[in-house]
């Protein structure tokens, strides 16, 4: 009798454990420098070097209506604490994708985190990495960087 006590505890003890995440971590992201309220924020988290910054290899990406030009704060819930990058863009046309022009500049808003403003490529995942513990407390801020050319009016 004992033994099938202890069993079906073990059993309900693990399985409860699997409803709640165990180092589950909460992040405030603030967006600003924000030119128009069209489409919707495309924001990925990388947790990965070899996947910085590519679309389909993020460990978490999330679409957040943008409703005005103020600037915004957003939280998420990532699966672990660890290190991350955020690579951005905001789909003013909603397809899905950044659109860009013949050679690859953007042009709609994008951004990367640390605000690092690539040059001639996207940054690596070094330069844009951060740490999120458990316990995050003051807010991340990014700038979005506004394309400078090819943009219509």
């Amino acid at each position: 009798m004992r033994i099938i006590f202890l069993l079906s505890l073990i059993f309900i003890l693990s399985g409860a454990r699997s409803f709640y995440p165990v180092n589950q971590a909460e992040i405030e992201v603030v967006l600003n420098n924000i030119k128009n309220a069209r489409g919707v924020f495309v924001i990925s988290f990388y947790n990965d070097a070899k996947s910085f910054p590519k679309p389909g290899k993020d460990a978490f990406t999330e679409k957040v209506r943008v409703n005005d030009t103020m600037a915004r704060s957003v939280k998420f819930k990532l699966p672990a604490a660890g290190w991350y990058a955020i690579a951005m863009f905001q789909d003013e046309d909603e397809n899905g994708k950044i659109k860009q022009d013949k050679i690859g500049v953007p042009l709609e808003a994008y951004a990367f985190s640390n605000n690092v403003r690539p040059k001639l490529a996207a940054p690596g995942f070094a330069a844009c990495k951060f740490y999120v513990s458990e316990n995050n407390n003051s807010p991340f801020i990014i700038s979005l960087i506004q394309p400078k050319i090819g943009r219509k009016k």
